[in-house]
């Protein structure tokens, strides 16, 4: 067991046949969270990182390897960053109107794949546990989700949820696949996809002008219901029937929650002109980052 939690198994084999082999693995979390994570380098820590809709180029201050930028988007185009190839370093992708365009990191080629149409809110995630992206739109007109599973290239309409909502798909139930899930004026409403019968779940936290977020806080591999009240500066996250309170940020703050320090918890952040404050969750510390500009879009938020 490392000091960051992960583990290290070293094995090595024997066989008539062969000479003895030798090797080291080590373990880190997979599943949902790293198929939606913006862990650029694939060093186990999300990256600072936005997106300039002005020129279309992602900027990445990566925890392991550095600074680099990527042009890859037109203005417009809605970031949606994550690991569609499976390879464990996020790709930079974007939406347009129906169409994603996603560049893989495995070996830097392009994939097209129109699925959409002009409206839909695109919600990226792991629908299927095979710790890829999925490509997956939710329809507000409708309240249709469409995820095309990368496992095996079908797709699923679910109707769930109405106009107006907010879509928080995240892994509530820790089955390693992401729920379909909405928010709407401080109800959350989740199906579960370890639920066979089909049955949803519903939970009353947080106000209509809350903004809801996903993510895990307190490292149990479920997502925990929490909120980011603006005009409060304060974030509320509710996890076993016990909620955090935290005070970190002001009204015109981005939250942009994420595993920064690779403890598997999720840390508070907020994104605010172009700067970047995270409470680290494995020390109770903080960073200020100056990283973007004030209308660049943070690659974590969705």
């Amino acid at each position: 067991m490392q000091t960051d939690g992960k583990v290290i198994a070293v094995g090595e084999s024997i066989s008539p046949a062969t000479s003895s082999d030798f090797a080291v693995v080590r373990y880190t979390t997979g599943g949902q969270a790293a198929a939606t994570s913006t862990d650029f380098d694939g060093d186990g820590k999300e990256d600072v990182s936005v997106y300039r809709p002005s020129d279309g180029v992602w900027y990445m201050n990566c925890s392991c390897s550095g600074y680099r930028g990527v042009k890859f988007g037109l203005p417009g185009d809605i970031p949606q960053a994550g690991d569609y190839d499976g390879d464990g370093r996020t790709d930079q992708a974007v939406y347009r109107n129906g169409f994603w365009y996603i560049n893989r990191s495995s070996d830097g080629g392009l994939t097209v794949i129109q699925f959409g149409s002009e409206g839909d809110i695109p919600t990226v995630g792991d629908y299927d546990g095979d710790e890829k992206a999925d490509v997956s739109v939710w329809r507000p007109k409708t309240g249709v989700w469409y995820v095309l599973r990368s496992s095996d290239n079908q797709y699923t309409a679910t109707a769930f949820g109405q106009n107006g909502d907010k879509p928080v798909a995240a892994d509530y139930d820790a089955d390693g696949k992401t729920d379909l899930a909405v928010y709407r004026s401080g109800d959350w409403w989740i199906k579960k996809s370890s639920n066979v019968n089909g049955n949803f779940s519903f939970y009353q936290f947080g106000i209509n002008s809350d903004t809801p977020l996903t993510g895990d806080f307190d490292g149990d591999g479920k997502a925990d219901l929490n909120l980011f009240r603006a005009s409060e500066g304060t974030w509320y996250q509710q996890s076993l029937s016990i909620t955090k309170i935290t005070r970190f940020g002001i009204a015109i703050d981005k939250p942009v929650s994420a595993d920064y320090d690779g403890d598997g918890k999720a840390d508070v952040a907020v994104f605010r002109n172009g700067v970047w404050y995270i409470l680290n969750s494995s020390n109770n510390t903080y960073n200020v980052i100056n990283f973007g500009l004030a209308n660049d879009i943070p690659a974590v938020s969705r």
